[in-house]
């Protein structure tokens, strides 16, 4: 496996870029830029533990940075944290598809974890990435090692259980129409709204601030299109079983839909409750998709207790944001 100090010298050599105080959320500015190198050269000096108090602090400021999320991965990397350091780096490229360090960083956590068909898939994509980021001798080691892997990853017996597709894209181009899919099959309420002041700050940030705070890691967002999705969480709330006579025992998935509809001084929020079933021992090591083990829909949800707790979570993101 390839180590995070090989991987901090990668993300060292393209440091995100910088912009005004009227940057895009997407961009660093002056003092975050130093902030990060800082963060940086710590992870380079093997200090991953104390730059990733720094890139906490980051990260919350300016949660549409890739950057910042491949840089922690490469810190959890250092510390011994592969599983976060796949959520780090899956959050990392979807903010920006392609980013060859994250695709690095992704491809050593998977390493660490012992899955090789999915480390291979990764090197691979870094060896081939067109991103002036992927650096030559960087390439090849990817290259080595995902030849490597080859061999491992052919003799794994296939998983009997697909993979789940993510439901929504990384980019969606415009979120769907509301009214009817407010409510579930059963007739159950699963959006929560309220209109938030729309003031200096982004109200993305805003909100991708209030959803931390509340323990969710949004990985997939687009402010275009007014749309941000949390990561997959396991509920482990046991709930029947999956599979024509496998028996076998299912828990409850949620993520969160946020969709931002914003005027001129005010933005109207709806927060939509997704939920599925999946295998118990299924991961989500990126947060966008649950991998390793079958999934479905789960159309009788929520059950009463996470009704509940949507109706709390959105009353603390209403008034949080200071919404009405």
């Amino acid at each position: 496996m390839i180590s995070s100090l090989v991987l901090a010298a990668a993300l060292l050599a393209a440091p995100p870029p910088t912009a005004g105080a009227e940057a895009p959320a997407t961009t660093l500015n002056a003092a975050g830029l130093g902030r990060y190198q800082s963060a940086s050269l710590q992870i380079q000096s093997g200090d991953n533990a104390g730059a990733l108090l720094s890139l906490n602090a980051l990260a919350a400021e300016f949660p549409f940075v890739a950057e910042v999320f491949a840089a922690r991965c490469s810190a959890f990397l250092g510390i011994g944290s592969p599983l976060a350091a796949a959520g780090e780096c899956g959050r990392a490229l979807g903010l920006k598809p392609g980013y060859s360090p994250a695709l690095y960083g992704l491809a050593s956590a998977h390493d660490a974890l012992g899955r090789p068909a999915d480390a291979a898939e990764y090197y691979r994509r870094y060896a081939q990435s067109q991103d002036p980021n992927a650096l030559p001798d960087f390439k090849a080691r990817a290259a080595a090692r995902a030849e490597q892997l080859v061999p491992t990853a052919v003799a794994v017996s296939p998983s009997p259980y697909p993979p789940a597709p993510a439901a929504f894209p990384a980019a969606p181009a415009s979120p769907k129409p509301l009214g009817p899919e407010c409510l579930n099959a059963k007739g159950v309420k699963v959006c929560y709204q309220f209109t938030m002041p729309v003031q200096a700050e982004d109200p993305f940030q805003v909100l991708t601030r209030a959803l931390a705070i509340n323990g969710l890691s949004v990985v997939q967002a687009n402010p275009q299109a007014g749309t941000l999705v949390t990561a997959w969480q396991n509920t482990n709330f046991g709930y029947g079983f999956i599979g024509a006579g496998r028996g076998l025992g299912a828990t409850i998935w949620r993520r969160y839909l946020v969709i931002v509809a914003r005027a001129q001084r005010t933005a109207a929020v709806t927060v939509r409750l997704e939920n599925r079933r999946c295998v118990e021992g299924a991961e989500s090591p990126d947060g966008v998709s649950v991998r390793y083990g079958e999934c479905v829909e789960f159309p009788d949800g929520p059950v009463k207790k996470h009704q509940q707790q949507f109706e709390d979570l959105g009353d603390k993101l209403k008034s949080s944001v200071g919404g009405s």
